[in-house]
């Protein structure tokens, strides 16, 4: 009987997207090259503060609503002073 060693009959059987990139034409080194530049997509400094500007004011307002339909919703459950 032969004995095979653990790590051939491993690499038999993983998956193909698991194991290393050998071919030149690798679907999965393919995608990497072709993924775009981290920092091309990133949102520079203007527009990260316009960004963070934007949902402030969006927030501000949220919480403004809410306080006026709080202050709405205490006022009908006090009773009228006679």
């Amino acid at each position: 009987m032969e004995h095979k060693s653990l790590c051939q009959e491993d690499a038999r059987h993983t998956p193909y997207k698991l194991a290393p990139a050998r071919r030149k034409n690798d679907p999965a080194r393919r995608k990497i090259r072709r993924t775009p530049d981290v920092e091309a997509v990133m949102p520079t400094a203007e527009e990260k503060k316009s960004l963070l500007e934007k949902a402030y004011a969006e927030e501000k307002k949220h919480l403004q609503a809410r306080k006026v339909e709080e202050e709405k919703e205490v006022s009908v459950f006090q009773p009228k002073k006679i």
